[in-house]
């Protein structure tokens, strides 16, 4: 059941990703249909973390359907599974299939986001540029003060381009 699921949520991705605005997704299963379209109650709490999921992406297309296909009448995507598999290897496309290897959804206990708020390699380059600061080897100050030609300080660090034209854009720095 939770497998009809997680391939739900991929394929919602995948067709919010590539523009399409309207949409009917047949599956096998009722009772995820009737979860989806909210006719069913949802116990589980993993299960109604998905339904949340789905809800979210559902509202990104203007018309979304879940529909109920018996798997005696799902001949149509058998046959295509059969034609896909006879055509000829060299005519077929690269299909990506993107592994997660874990869960759509997780509780907030179990993996927290550490964010490394130093300003790295770009510190001593924003420290020059803003008030002259730099270190007290001179040849180490020398190159601090070439290096800090090619970038420029508003807000953000920007690098300049390569190509001297007054029209290429400046590239924004960020941490590795």
């Amino acid at each position: 059941m939770k497998l009809s699921t997680k391939l739900s949520i991929v394929g919602l991705k995948m067709a919010a990703t590539i523009g399409i605005m309207e949409l009917e997704v047949p599956c096998d299963s009722l009772l995820i249909v009737n979860q989806i379209n909210k006719e069913y109650i949802t116990k589980d709490d993993q299960m109604v973390a998905y339904l949340k999921i789905i809800t979210t992406w559902k509202s990104k297309f203007s018309r979304c359907n879940f529909i109920q296909v018996r798997r005696s009448e799902n001949s149509y995507v058998d046959s295509l599974t059969t034609l896909a598999s006879a055509i000829d290897f060299q005519f077929r496309h690269e299909i990506r299939i993107k592994y997660f290897s874990k869960p759509s959804i997780c509780k907030f206990d179990e993996e927290i986001l550490h964010l490394d708020t130093s300003s790295g390699w770009r510190g001593p380059i924003i420290a020059y540029l803003k008030d002259g600061t730099h270190s007290v080897d001179k040849a180490e100050a020398r190159k601090l003060q070439h290096l800090a030609t090619s970038y420029i300080l508003g807000d953000l660090l920007y690098k300049k381009s390569y190509f001297k034209l007054h029209s290429d854009p400046y590239l924004r720095c960020l941490d590795p």
